[in-house]
């Protein structure tokens, strides 16, 4: 009778220590995972802004040829000739 009541108070308290375990990990990882997202997400903005700042200071034929990516660089070394 008094191994039963030990095994289960030994059972209890190790389905306790899983259960903090769990929570822990997950909550952690959660963590992490919002951290990570976060950064990306900053360093994807900043990196947005620095292209559109600088595809700004761009001809507009150029410009028009960043958004659509059919011009060729030669015709863009002539605009750059022509604006100068």
């Amino acid at each position: 009778m008094e191994y039963r009541e030990a095994f289960c108070e030994d059972s209890l308290s190790s389905a306790k220590s899983d259960i903090r375990y769990d929570t822990t990990r997950t909550l952690s990882h959660m963590y992490l995972g919002y951290v990570f997202s976060s950064f990306v997400s900053e360093r994807t903005r900043v990196v947005s802004i620095f292209y559109t700042e600088r595809e700004s200071h761009l001809p507009p034929s150029r410009q028009n040829a960043a958004a659509k990516g059919t011009e060729s660089e030669q015709a863009w070394l002539e605009d750059l000739v022509l604006t100068t």
